[in-house]
């Protein structure tokens, strides 16, 4: 009997500690979709039977402890005092994340290749959510550089890209921003933070364990889809829309749409007129091919020169500076050969607007 009881608290506390370790183990996300499923729960059951038994053999027992299942709070999340564009102090944890829907991401005011198309793309999402921003979802965007990123230069990188009430610009001390990526699953070990930084936001609810990690090429329809889907209070279900539901008009046999639409829709367009960037009608009568070709593959390089076309574009559009895509030569003949269709096509359609 003696040695029965025995193994029963053995099994008991092996049981506990699978259980702590089980839990301890899981981050706050999976990259693969929304977290929320229960962790620990197999651990908790054997803890139970085991403490059941326990008590029939006349043994006491202390009660597993209870945490919200999947969710993780203030004891994981880090809750650094940031300050923002305006000069306001809060906290991470209590006053950004907690019990809201947010989506999070990372960048660096003068950061002149991905944090400008990353932006330019949320910008999107966070003006066809109507004035919900800063309501019943949070956009909140930390910066990797607080040596350089005052105040005074969140507020300016905002204005820059037209950015209305809502949507936050946060800077903290040294090592933070990285703090925080490593709780949320988005830090890229070594090489240089500000140079290799990972482009992937986080979008989740806090109060019911659901993170979501996503690419800075997402989808502004999918993301929107994704954040009332993690919004409880939604009158009603939203349905998901998948990849394939997405609105953007992505031609089927036509490679060189699709390169288009993930990497110059979002500040450009061909006839509607001026975005963050120029309408690009006609561009491709009006520019030098050579001159074209080198600004689509190395608008950073360009500016750095002095490029007096490139210098005058880079002031007339709020001084956002064209992202170095990386594209192969094939890529940039391919979009400027693209830009000249619809540009002919857009003309014979509206031949009223001319270019």
């Amino acid at each position: 009997m003696q040695c029965r009881l025995k193994t029963l608290v053995m099994a008991a506390a092996l049981a506990l500690a699978w259980g702590a370790a089980s839990c301890a183990s899981r981050g706050a996300h999976d990259a693969d979709g929304p977290v929320g499923v229960p962790v620990g729960v197999a651990a908790d059951v054997t803890v139970a039977a085991d403490a059941a038994s326990a008590v029939d053999a006349g043994l006491a027992v202390a009660a597993a402890p209870k945490s919200p299942e999947g969710v993780r709070g203030a004891d994981y999340f880090p809750n650094f005092e940031l300050t923002n564009d305006k000069g306001e102090k809060r906290h991470f944890f209590t006053d950004l994340i907690a019990g809201k829907v947010v989506l999070v991401n990372f960048i660096y005011t003068s950061c002149g290749d991905s944090c400008p198309l990353e932006t330019a793309r949320l910008r999107k999402t966070y003006d066809a959510l109507q004035g919900r921003v800063g309501k019943d979802v949070h956009f909140v965007s930390i910066s990797i550089d607080p040596e350089n990123d005052t105040p005074a230069a969140l507020a300016a990188y905002k204005e820059r890209f037209r950015i209305g009430e809502g949507w936050s610009f946060w800077v903290g001390h040294k090592g933070d921003a990285e703090e925080i990526q490593k709780k949320l699953g988005v830090y890229r070990e070594g090489g240089n933070q500000k140079k290799d930084h990972t482009l992937d936001m986080m979008i989740g609810n806090q109060a019911t364990g659901q993170w979501i990690k996503r690419s800075h090429l997402e989808n502004s329809e999918v993301l929107i889809n994704l954040l009332n889907r993690l919004q409880q209070r939604q009158p009603e279900q939203v349905a998901f829309k998948g990849y394939e539901q997405a609105p953007s008009r992505i031609g089927q046999d036509d490679g060189v749409e699709r390169l288009y639409v993930s990497r110059c829709l979002d500040c450009h367009s061909i006839g509607r007129g001026d975005g963050i960037g120029p309408d690009l009608l006609g561009v491709t009568q009006r520019r030098d091919r050579t001159w074209l070709r080198r600004w689509i593959k190395e608008p950073d390089a360009m500016l750095h020169e002095n490029d007096p076309t490139a210098t005058a574009l880079f002031a007339r559009y709020m001084q956002v500076a064209m992202p170095n895509l990386k594209l192969e030569d094939a890529d940039v003949d391919l979009l400027i050969d693209f830009i000249a269709r619809e540009s002919a096509e857009h003309i014979r359609l509206h031949p009223d607007q001319g270019h």
